[in-house]
């Protein structure tokens, strides 16, 4: 018989699994949007971005848990008239490499560092689910990195 911290062990080890597994892609799929894909190396880990171009200021689209960047290959387009839109696929989700750890301050740096990668100074950021809280810590910590959060 399981103890109750054992049980807790065993359930947040078996999501962290199925959360790993939803976010790894299929070798059939294939991409049919509008975009340049891209990698570049950010807080000691390889991260996949999609670029969408688009003229004006940086835009960041961030995923939730179990997704990755393709879920805005619909949306994204509607705003490269106004923005540079991007997204980017956290650790161990899409093509980005996986590696731990995968909290949120950890996420927050590897934003901060794709920001300094791609040469972006300052980004409107828009996320959902966990991509929300993401922003939401990266708009706290790097308050001069953010312009508004979505």
């Amino acid at each position: 018989m399981c103890t109750k911290r054992a049980l807790q062990i065993a359930t947040c080890a078996a999501l962290a699994l199925l959360t790993l597994a939803a976010c790894r892609k299929t070798a059939t799929w294939s991409d049919p949007a509008a975009h340049k894909i891209g990698f570049i190396t950010a807080n000691g880990v390889r991260l996949q971005y999609l670029n969408w171009g688009g003229s004006g200021p940086a835009l960041i689209l961030i995923h939730g848990a179990l997704d990755n960047p393709h879920m805005f290959d619909d949306l994204a387009p509607a705003f490269t008239d106004r923005f540079r839109v991007i997204a980017y696929a956290w650790r161990g989700c899409g093509r980005s490499e996986t590696k731990e750890p995968y909290d949120i301050g950890t996420l927050t740096e590897d934003l901060r560092g794709l920001m300094d990668g791609l040469g972006i100074g300052k980004a409107h950021l828009a996320g959902w689910s966990a991509g929300g809280n993401e922003i939401t810590a990266m708009a706290s910590t790097y308050p001069q990195r953010v312009d508004r959060i979505v």
